[in-house]
């Protein structure tokens, strides 16, 4: 997760409905995975915490545009790897696709609803224990413990997340220090476990649990629009809820 001096600097982070920003150049180099530009902030989301990453490009002082090849954070800086390097102090423009981010959140930010309204509101026996929020098939995962969910279950939990969709519940998201009593308290499950010096970013769905996590969310649930169970997989205790979300998701539900 992400440290909190960097906070400010990386915008995705604060703002997902910032689609174009000015910025400039900081460093510019090559590395085993090609040219690189680092920034003095970015709204450019690298992917990571089962969250594809954004689709978007540099434009530079002359115009000509860059397509964002791929994008990496780590302890020193962020890099935004594009086909050539750039001139320090050089003011560039990062523009992102907007449906494309916006689409991402939907299928994130219902990921959460999703697992919240399992394990919190109907309080069934299934332990979230993973999220994959790709465009290509989104799911969480849940511990089963040697129970069937069948569609009728599927149904009612569809119901359940549509009714807080309804609801338009507010998103927060917010830098929170482990070493805090009550933020230990909030956080803290049989299955997480975190390091307690470390300050973590956490997002909260009004009305549930705050979880740690670094992507980009909407700013209520009814943004989500629609909400659909595709499928579900079982495998050794386990099960596989796929969804869609978002105005692509306008497909029947499981009978």
């Amino acid at each position: 997760m992400y440290a909190i001096k960097y906070f400010k600097s990386m915008q995705f982070l604060t703002d997902t409905f910032q689609f174009e920003a000015d910025a400039s150049v900081v460093d510019s180099s090559e590395d085993d995975d090609g040219s690189y530009v680092v920034t003095d902030h970015t709204i450019y989301y690298p992917g990571g915490g089962g969250q594809e990453p954004d689709k978007g490009s540099i434009i530079d002082e002359n115009g000509k545009e860059y397509t964002i090849l791929d994008a990496f954070f780590d302890t020193n800086s962020f890099k935004h790897y594009i086909a050539e390097e750039l001139p320090l102090g050089e003011k560039i423009k990062i523009r992102i696709d907007q449906d494309y981010r916006v689409q991402n959140a939907q299928l994130h930010t219902a990921g959460h609803l999703l697992a919240a309204v399992v394990y919190e509101k109907l309080k069934w026996p299934l332990k979230p224990i993973k999220g994959f929020h790709y465009q290509q098939g989104a799911y969480i995962e849940f511990d089963l413990e040697d129970e069937m969910f069948t569609p009728s279950d599927a149904n009612k939990l569809v119901r359940a997340v549509e009714e807080d969709i309804s609801k338009n519940l507010p998103l927060t998201a917010d830098m929170s220090s482990f070493e805090k009593t009550d933020v230990r308290k909030i956080l803290e499950s049989d299955s997480f476990f975190p390091e307690h010096k470390h300050t973590k970013r956490t997002v909260a769905i009004q009305g549930y649990k705050a979880v740690p996590c670094g992507g980009t969310h909407l700013e209520s649930t009814g943004a989500i629009e629609h909400f659909t169970i595709k499928q579900l997989l079982y495998k050794k205790g386990k099960i596989r809820i796929n969804y869609s979300a978002g105005k692509e998701s306008q497909s029947p539900q499981i009978d």
